[in-house]
């Protein structure tokens, strides 16, 4: 059977931002990631924060996830929605299904809808074979 999970990389940037508000506007999309059905959601180990309120070791701005194909939409939107709110913020995206990768950035460009679709669909018709 095929691996039905989704890996997702997510790298949060906000330019002219101090680290410490990067650091917490990451750490709220996590929280918000965390109560979707998200299989898993982690900030990514690094160096120290400076400035940052919290002593974990993160890198500044990173996520990883592991999601189902069906649930990837209900991410991209919830980041979409949060591009709306922080006006500066943008999401790069790596999403990584066994050997199937694609990159996107939030706000979504003009293709990026169409191209997250045929990703989901690839990766649906992958757990199907």
């Amino acid at each position: 059977m095929a691996n039905a999970e989704v890996s997702v990389e997510a790298r949060l940037v906000l330019p002219g931002a101090p680290a410490e508000e990067l650091d917490r506007v990451t750490r709220n999309i996590r929280r918000e990631l965390a109560e979707e059905r998200v299989e898993r959601v982690e900030l990514v180990p690094g160096e120290p924060v400076a400035g940052a309120k919290s002593a974990e070791a993160v890198t500044l701005g990173a996520l990883a996830l592991v999601v189902l194909p069906s649930v990837l939409p209900k991410v991209v939107e919830l980041l979409q929605e949060w591009t709306t709110r922080k006006q500066s913020l943008v999401v790069k995206l790596k999403l990584q299904h066994e050997k199937r990768s694609i990159d996107l950035e939030v706000p979504l460009g003009q293709d990026a809808p169409e191209r997250l679709r045929a990703f989901v669909e690839a990766a649906k018709q992958g757990l199907a074979d």
